[in-house]
C-alpha cells in the first residue's frame, strides 16, 4: 500500500513539474547567464536558436511547437521581462 501511494505521489510530482516548466510567463526566473537561460528554455521544450547579452538583458531566439519566440530576460534577476511571438 505504501509503495503504491509513494509511486502515485512521485508520478503526480513529475507531471506537475513538467507542466510548470513548459508554461513560460512574465516573471518566470530562468537564470542570469545566457547559458543558464538557454538550458532552462531547453528543459521547458524550447529549441534555442541564438542568445546574446545586451543592455543589461539576455535576449533569446527560440522555437517551440513550430512557433518562433524572442524572449527577453533581466540579466540581474533572471526574470523573463518579455515574450514576443515572431511571425
Amino acid at each position: 500500500m505504501i509503495r503504491t501511494t509513494l509511486l502515485a505521489a512521485s508520478f503526480a510530482a513529475v507531471l506537475a513539474t513538467a507542466a510548470f516548466a513548459s508554461d513560460l510567463t512574465l516573471g518566470t526566473v530562468l537564470g542570469t547567464t545566457p547559458e543558464a537561460v538557454s538550458a532552462a528554455l531547453t528543459e521547458a521544450g524550447y529549441t534555442v536558436q541564438k542568445h546574446e547579452r545586451e543592455h543589461g538583458r539576455i535576449e533569446v531566439k527560440a522555437t517551440r511547437e513550430g512557433k518562433r519566440y524572442e524572449i527577453k530576460v533581466d540579466a540581474t534577476s533572471g526574470a523573463v521581462t518579455a515574450i514576443e511571438l515572431d511571425d
